[in-house]
């Protein structure tokens, strides 16, 4: 039976699952969606894109993409969490999309693929018709894709509704209620399921003087990363070195000694020699930390992500830049 536009609701039986599929009244149309559900049901969701590596697989289905997302707890007290991969070769992207409502509504469908007992579900974007304005929007460098998730929505920048992980219902009646505020145009924050390209990250070492007195050698060492790895701790996986001994800290400037990752000790440092647009920009945090040093293209590499673009290529870095200008302590 083909869902009416005229109808609220219309329900369909489907192989031994419930699928219901209904059109929000006339007043709001093309918000499409359905629900499906199957046994093997916990709580999951994301989204599926193609990224310029040519070992790219083929696109996922909705419920590939299901099977592959976890939740995370994002804040224990304020009982908030999130939709994260849980297969190593895929990560999440984030996107945003602006869509006009004017003469027609959203234009787009949903379904849940996963529901748990808590209010939890794996709500994702099952269809774009092409005359909506979702697609229109949309444009052809994909800002929304067949299998993505809406994180938030509403306006920016104080009227956003958080929709991450929540049930088919909630999602929908999420979605009715801003309609029906009458607002031209709906801002929706998207989360995708993407597949990570490859790097080769070469890493290199100059020892400084006294170092040099001791014996050690300069070296370079060449390894792969998977595009949205933080360099530190793919360092430390190598068993490569990542903290200088001898520098003082930046939060505590009259020791030595590291943070442990949390970015404020300033010990941890690289030095982009080529790749730089592979990377993620500096935060504020890090350009302050990495300002005394006086060297644009020196990171923090606890603050480095590598592939940040989800695009193949080569990234090389010198650890330790600092060491031939740092005088070990007596």
């Amino acid at each position: 039976m083909a869902p009416c536009r005229n109808a609220l609701t219309v329900a369909l039986l489907t192989s031994g699952a419930f699928t219901q599929a209904f059109w929000v009244a006339p007043a709001t149309p093309w918000l499409h969606g359905s629900r499906h559900f199957s046994k093997d049901v916990t709580a999951p969701l994301m989204a599926t894109s193609e990224t310029t590596n040519s070992n790219v697989p083929p696109p996922l289905t909705l419920e590939e993409i299901s099977n592959k997302i976890k939740f995370e707890i994002t804040d224990l007290d304020a009982g908030a969490y999130g939709l994260e991969s849980k297969d190593v070769a895929y990560a999440v992207e984030i996107a945003k999309v602006d869509i006009p409502l004017g003469g027609g509504g959203i234009g787009l469908g949903l379904e849940e693929l996963r529901r748990g007992q808590d209010g939890r579900g794996c709500v994702l974007v099952s269809s774009l018709p092409p005359e909506g304005n979702a697609a229109q929007a949309a444009g052809d460098d994909g800002k929304i894709r067949v299998g993505d998730m809406i994180c938030y929505l509403g306006q920016e920048p104080r009227g956003m509704v958080r929709t991450e992980g929540l049930d088919f219902e909630q999602t929908m009646g999420a979605l009715r209620r801003f309609l029906e505020t009458g607002a031209p145009a709906i801002t929706l924050v998207l989360k995708r399921l993407v597949f990570r390209a490859s790097l080769d990250v070469s890493l290199s070492y100059t020892p400084g003087p006294d170092e040099e007195s001791q014996g050690r050698k300069a070296w370079t060492q060449t390894l792969p990363m998977l595009a949205g790895s933080q360099l530190r701790k793919e360092l430390l996986r190598a068993g490569l070195p990542v903290y200088s001994q001898d520098t003082l800290r930046f939060d505590q400037p009259y020791v030595t000694g590291n943070c442990g990752g949390e970015g404020i000790c300033g010990t941890c440092l690289v030095q982009v020699l080529e790749g730089k647009e592979l990377l993620n920009e500096k935060d504020e945090v890090e350009a302050m930390v990495t300002r005394k040093w006086g060297a644009a293209n020196w990171r923090l590499s606890c603050r480095v992500i590598v592939g940040a673009t989800n695009t193949p290529g080569t990234v090389r870095f010198k650890l330790m830049p600092q060491a031939p200008f740092t005088k070990k302590k007596p």
